[in-house]
């Protein structure tokens, strides 16, 4: 039992080394194709990830559903969802 346990821990020490390295791989391949413009996506992937001032979205409905669902503590709660459709729905 100890020995299949051990040889468990192994690999998966072996497969986050792995994917570490194949990450590192990757990156390095990615900016030395990017070349200097690996600052700019880097900006750009930072901008799309804030929403702060975006414009209204056109020809979208919004709806605002209340969804039922049970705690762990069993206790049933409601929480409102937004849902955002197009118009032609």
């Amino acid at each position: 039992m100890k020995k299949a346990v051990k040889t468990i821990g192994v690999i998966l020490l072996g497969a986050a080394v792995l994917a570490a390295a194949v990450i590192f791989v990757l990156s390095n391949i990615l900016r030395s194709a990017l070349g200097d413009n690996w600052e700019d996506f880097s900006k750009l992937f930072t901008m799309q990830t804030q929403t702060e001032g975006l414009p209204p979205l056109e020809d979208v409905e919004q709806r605002t559903v209340d969804v039922r669902y049970i705690t762990k503590a069993g206790t049933v709660e409601t929480r409102p969802i937004r849902l955002y459709l197009p118009e032609q729905a």
